[in-house]
């Protein structure tokens, strides 16, 4: 998934809540293979190291657990909102506030 990162984040900071803090955080077992993305004003990359597993299906099953337990130690002192997801995607227009229904609060 290391593969997907450039364009994921090139296109987040053209197109996802843009003008608005944002904190992205990478979890991976790959830290060397991180790109380097330049990022807007009040926004930052946190590169969290997580276990690896050998097959897709242990990752897709225990990546709940692995942000709850981020969530837990981490997230909830420090983040208003916390939207999760694949880097396997681009994004391609404006991605904004309007998502945040008290839903996420």
């Amino acid at each position: 998934y290391v593969a997907f990162l450039k364009l994921f984040l090139e296109t987040a900071e053209k197109h996802f809540m843009v003008g608005h803090r944002v904190h992205y955080y990478v979890f991976t077992d790959q830290l060397a293979a991180v790109p380097r993305v330049t990022l807007g004003t009040g926004r930052q990359l946190s590169v969290l190291e997580v276990r690896a597993y050998k097959r897709w299906q242990d990752v897709s099953m225990r990546r709940m657990e692995m942000i709850s337990d981020f969530c837990e130690r981490r997230f909830l002192s420090g983040v208003d909102y916390l939207v999760c997801v694949d880097v396997d995607m681009e994004f391609r227009d404006h991605v904004g506030v309007e998502i945040l229904t008290p839903l996420f609060g």
